[in-house]
């Protein structure tokens, strides 16, 4: 009869100690990696979600350029919530509506280390205690995917999980453009000197910060 070797139990357990110590070093990247990825998403879908209804809008409504939709005077340029809920409710699902003051909604902004190699980049990114609220204010609706959406003038800003945290700018808070002509969104490059969409997007969709 052949002799039948196996792993003795101090072998057994030096192997689960090894897969132990790799996991404690590479879950929390894992973890961090899903978040990331799971916020982007929904920049993504809410973005489309925007793009598509200014595109109908501009259809339906026989505007030669954006600034001449209803949209454009009642929601980005007024303070009637009750009247751009109307509005916004034919090209979106049911969105709740309200209107915000001045002062606005403060989130906070993300500390960065900044490197010039690679045409410029963001890395190292961790949540500040310093707080903004200059583009979270003004005719502000809930869109059905769970987002926030303040409209302030020509910027309009998304907050892709609502209330939500980490309620930070480049995590889940991300500042936009809009075109009077096309009404095409564009992402601003540094949200209050970190990254933001622009740099998601010039990244294939990747939150690479």
């Amino acid at each position: 009869m052949k002799n039948l070797k196996a792993f003795t139990l101090a072998e057994v357990l030096i192997v689960l100690g090894i897969i132990g110590v790799i996991s404690a070093m590479t879950l929390p990247t894992l973890i961090s990696n899903y978040q990331k990825q799971v916020l982007v998403n929904q920049l993504r879908k809410s973005h489309s979600l925007l793009s598509q209804a200014f595109e109908r809008m501009m259809h339906e409504e026989k505007a030669v350029n954006f600034n001449e939709t209803d949209f454009w005077s009642i929601c980005l340029r007024g303070n009637n919530s009750s009247q751009c809920q109307g509005i916004l409710s034919k090209y979106l699902k049911s969105t709740n509506a309200e209107y915000v003051s001045s002062s606005g909604r403060a989130y906070n902004t993300l500390s960065c280390s900044w490197s010039s190699s690679n045409g410029g980049e963001y890395s190292s990114c961790s949540k500040s205690n310093n707080t903004r609220s200059d583009y979270t204010r003004g005719n502000t609706v809930s869109l059905p995917d769970g987002s926030t959406v303040y409209f302030n003038g020509s910027i309009i800003t998304i907050d892709v999980n609502g209330s939500q945290k980490p309620n930070t700018y480049g995590r889940d808070l991300f500042t936009f453009g809009i075109s009077s002509q096309t009404g095409e969104l564009s992402p601003w490059y540094g949200e209050f000197g970190g990254p933001g969409a622009r740099q998601i997007i010039k990244d294939g969709w990747e939150m690479n910060y």
